[in-house]
């Protein structure tokens, strides 16, 4: 097992806890009122720290072990634009990335490193000089279950087929791993009537057609997977609940090579966190993209 492994969720929570010590008397970050995670509430308290999701990404995989690259954004907030504002903000921000490049580590209640490197990007200010930005790219391991196999493939899978398997998949977990999701739907947000969050999309994306092999054609086939949450009162625990979904959801998809003896290779692309408006309503958006690779035969 690898000894240096997280989540996304417990890195935002491993960061704000590092901010937040520097929040004390004395500490490099005394007068900050707040430090939270996800979108800012219609109320808040100024001045303030953010923590955003925003990607992950598999750099490499050795074996079962792979290599994870993952995307914050750490947003600070003063009340003002005033000259004295823009400079406690600035202040801020040297002192939110000092903070975060000391520690290249973060160290779990076990005492174990949850990451082993920081990439820090430049720092950005907003318009009228009242927020600063900074991207924090952490760099971690980790474990890939088993997938599962079969001893023969079918031909000619469509599409549609293997998005109906990556669904019946994820709804069988309703009752485990995800029974705190309301929906799990074979169809696009946007088409869906009746709405209950949380709830989770299967999409099919885009089928491309690769070369003859052995009078064989492969096809590619992409997958778009959403996880919707309603972020309500902005609070940290909204994020923190949406965020959980992700992992059994990640498992079915990491754990299952084959659907049903339909496709000979599958991988996970990418993940990306946004924040959406729906119907007046803000949504926490979590968008996996999945690719798969069955054959053709041709005549």
């Amino acid at each position: 097992m690898p000894t240096v492994s997280t989540t996304m969720g417990d890195l935002l929570a491993s960061v704000k806890t590092l901010l937040q010590a520097q929040t004390v008397v004395g500490g490099d970050l005394y007068g900050i009122r707040q430090v939270k995670r996800g979108i800012l509430p219609n109320n808040v308290q100024f001045p303030l720290i953010t923590i955003i999701p925003e990607d992950e990404q598999v750099l490499d995989i050795r074996g079962r072990c792979a290599t994870i690259r993952r995307d914050i954004s750490v947003y600070a907030f003063v009340k003002g634009r005033s000259r004295a504002d823009t400079l406690k903000l600035q202040v801020y921000a040297d002192k939110i990335m000092e903070t975060l490049r000391g520690d290249r580590q973060l160290l779990n209640g076990s005492s174990d490193p949850t990451v082993y490197h920081v990439e820090l990007s430049e720092i950005d200010y907003d318009d009228d000089r009242s927020g600063s930005e900074m991207t924090a790219s952490y760099l971690s391991e980790e474990m890939l279950p088993s997938r599962l196999t079969d001893a023969t493939l079918n031909d000619n899978p469509t599409i549609g087929t293997i998005a109906n398997e990556i669904h019946t998949t994820l709804n069988g977990l309703k009752s485990t791993t995800l029974s705190g999701v309301s929906q799990i739907l074979r169809e696009n947000w946007g088409n869906v009537a009746n709405r209950r969050l949380p709830a989770i999309t299967v999409e099919a994306a885009g089928q491309t057609n690769l070369p003859h092999e052995a009078g064989r054609e492969q096809i590619d086939c992409s997958f778009i997977i959403d996880i919707y949450s309603k972020v309500a009162s902005a609070s940290d625990a909204t994020l923190v609940s949406h965020l959980a979904l992700l992992e059994p959801v990640k498992t079915a998809l990491q754990s299952n090579a084959s659907w049903n003896a339909n496709c000979f290779d599958s991988q996970m692309q990418s993940i990306s966190f946004n924040s959406v408006v729906d119907s007046s309503e803000v949504l926490y958006q979590t968008e996996i993209r999945y690719a798969t690779r069955s054959r053709h035969v041709t005549s």
